[in-house]
This record gives structure tokens, C-alpha cells and sequence, in this order.
């Protein structure tokens, strides 16, 4: 029996490029976003172009309440210094680090690497 062949992929490719054309940005490219969507624990459907976010040449990955560094994860380091989110030390280490300014938008729970230091922000 011959087998069937099909061009739905090469669709898909020619719609998403198609799209990046027209896109005035990144967000709104999404290429390969369909391919990337997976039912989660939950029974949802998520992306995983939601759960990868680049600051400053790093990337950041979503895992479960927490934005993590990759960074932490290639080097050893020691105890990581725990600050509450908007408490007085965190916006001093924003104050006396500006560069770290792109971490801490990612959010509330975020554990990233700054001066060879790993730093846990939590709610």
C-alpha cells in the first residue's frame, strides 16, 4: 500500500512565515506558537512561549510560581539572599543595582544571579 502524503506541514510553515512577515514585533510573530501548546497538569491548554521569558542575554524560565535564572543553575553558589517583594531592601538592592531592574519586572517570586550572588525574591 502506498502511503498518503501530505502538505499540511508545509502549510503551516508558509502561514507562520507569513505572519513573522507582517509582524511589526516579536510578540507578534508567535511563530511555532500553535506547536508549542500542551495540556498541563490542570487539564489547561498553556504555551510554552509564556514559560521562557530573555532578560539582559539570560533566560528565565517559568517553574511553577517562580521566574529561575538560567544562570543559577550553570554555576555553584551559596545561599541565596531571600527579600520580600517591595520591602524596604528590595527596592535598595533596585536603588544600588539598577542593571537588576529587568529581573525583578518579571514579577513577584523571581531567583536570578547578580554579582555572583543568587538572590530570591518572594511575595
Amino acid at each position: 500500500m502506498k502511503k498518503r502524503r501530505s502538505g499540511a506541514g508545509s502549510v503551516r510553515s508558509s502561514t507562520e512565515l507569513q505572519s513573522m512577515f507582517r509582524a511589526d514585533n516579536l510578540k507578534a510573530a508567535r511563530p511555532g506558537k500553535e506547536r508549542l501548546q500542551y495540556k498541563g497538569k490542570d487539564n489547561k491548554m498553556r504555551n510554552v512561549v509564556n514559560q521562557v521569558r530573555n532578560v539582559q542575554g539570560r533566560a528565565f524560565y517559568n517553574s511553577g510560581s517562580f521566574w529561575v535564572d538560567s544562570k543559577i543553575q550553570s554555576g555553584k553558589y551559596g545561599k541565596a539572599a531571600r527579600i520580600q517583594f517591595a520591602s524596604k531592601e528590595y527596592f535598595d538592592l533596585m536603588k544600588k543595582n539598577p542593571e537588576t531592574a529587568g529581573f525583578l519586572a518579571l514579577g513577584r517570586n523571581v531567583r536570578f544571579v547578580w554579582n555572583e550572588r543568587v538572590y530570591e525574591i518572594v511575595e
